[in-house]
């Protein structure tokens, strides 16, 4: 913000002081244009600070006796345990995989309700080169791995060109690593389920059946909602019942 300037009475410094407004002004807007914008840090991706996604896997195999679709308990037990010791949950992806035949497809059907039923989400995926009697369980993961914070691996000054401090942000990237729920979300986006649109077009589809309130009609009649109006003008108030013929008692 510029400072009003007074102009002395004696016309020299007058026009001393007003060459020197003139030049503040100048300058400042000079300022103005020559600033460079600085880009806003991509705290998941950025080229200073970046959060290091890792895609792991872990694999177990479940063997099943020849020319049946159920697998042995000893096989059961060394499943779950597998489950048990890498701390396997339902945000894991986890693929049941088979080699391609139908009764390896029946195989990995089954291993998928056995894990589903200790509520998991597994998925069926055919194509996996394994020979068959053996359906491989893989169980997919993504770290965030946070950056070395604080970094100040550059001097801060002087800073000639304005850039971003090699700190900047760092902080950001890190508390975001430690506190996203599932790491995969900083990789690629959740897959959104399909929407239903009835709830959306009911409330227009009641209004142009002369329903304005949203509320069905009495008997299913349109345009009979108690003290209502129709579109087109008529009221909707009426009863449906007839008059007693008997007078008042």
């Amino acid at each position: 913000m510029i400072a009003p300037v007074t102009i002395a009475r004696n016309p020299r410094l007058a026009a001393k002081a007003l060459l020197s407004a003139m030049a503040l002004i100048g300058a400042t807007l000079q300022g103005c244009a020559d600033s460079p914008k600085l880009p806003l840090p991509n705290v998941a991706s950025g080229t200073d600070n970046p959060i290091q996604i890792s895609r792991t896997q872990i694999a177990h195999a479940v063997t099943f006796p020849q020319a049946g679709s159920e697998p042995g308990e000893a096989q059961m037990s060394a499943l779950f345990a597998f489950v048990a010791a890498n701390s396997v949950g339902p945000k894991d992806t986890i693929l049941v995989q088979y080699g391609g035949q139908l009764i390896d497809q029946a195989r990995a059907e089954t291993i998928s309700a056995r894990l589903a039923a200790v509520e998991l989400h597994p998925s069926v995926v055919a194509g996996a080169n394994l020979s068959s009697g053996v359906v491989r369980v893989v169980v997919e993961r993504y770290v965030a791995i946070a950056p070395d914070c604080p970094e100040w691996s550059h001097k801060p000054s002087p800073n000639y060109q304005n850039d971003n401090q090699r700190n900047f942000g760092c902080a950001d990237a890190a508390n975001l690593a430690a506190m996203v729920a599932d790491p995969k979300d900083l990789a690629m986006g959740a897959n959104l389920p399909a929407q239903v649109g009835d709830p959306v077009t009911k409330p227009v589809l009641n209004y142009r059946d002369g329903m304005p309130g949203g509320a069905p009609a009495a008997g299913g009649a349109s345009g009979a909602s108690a003290g209502g109006t129709s579109p087109s003008g008529a009221a909707s108030g009426t009863s449906s019942s007839a008059p007693s013929a008997a007078g008042p008692s």
